[in-house]
């Protein structure tokens, strides 16, 4: 159930924030969507601000992107068809193959924004992706570096 998903996810997402100092969120799949359902906010000074009920393009957000993890090569074409052109750019399969291999997303968004984050899918007993989370921050407060050292928190 959605609520009790939310419920489960606060106690560890605030522990995100507050071990990070960045936002942290948790979302689900809807369709060829990601839905945000939880946002608890970090200390950064600017902030990443999506709201709970905001809804994305699966291939354009490293939460989306955690969902999508299972997929395979055939549905991440699809769904990366259908995003904004600027989230395509680089090999976005290889890091898809990586990101798969290695079980949590590091992204680097785009211009203007150039919001970065980390990943990684929440999986029921049987295995199966019900819903994502992750840190996000602007490009000064998580660089790559960073995000190499938070993939274990996420994991």
């Amino acid at each position: 159930d959605q609520t009790d998903l939310v419920a489960l996810a606060r106690p560890q997402l605030e522990w995100l924030a507050q071990e990070t100092g960045m936002s942290a969120f948790m979302g689900r799949r809807e369709g060829d969507v990601s839905v945000h359902m939880l946002r608890v906010p970090g200390r950064e000074r600017v902030a990443v601000t999506t709201q709970p009920g905001t809804r994305r393009r699966l291939g354009e957000t490293g939460l989306g992107k955690a969902l999508l993890l299972d997929d395979g090569e055939t549905s991440w074409r699809r769904l990366f068809e259908q995003a904004d052109a600027a989230h395509r750019r680089g090999d976005w399969l290889a890091e898809m193959k990586a990101s798969a291999t290695r079980g949590v997303v590091l992204q680097c968004g785009p211009a203007p924004d150039h919001i970065h984050s980390v990943a990684a899918p929440v999986r029921d007993a049987a295995g199966t992706i019900v819903a994502a989370i992750n840190v996000a921050a602007a490009a000064p407060y998580l660089d790559a570096a960073k995000m190499q050292e938070l993939v274990p928190l996420l994991r």
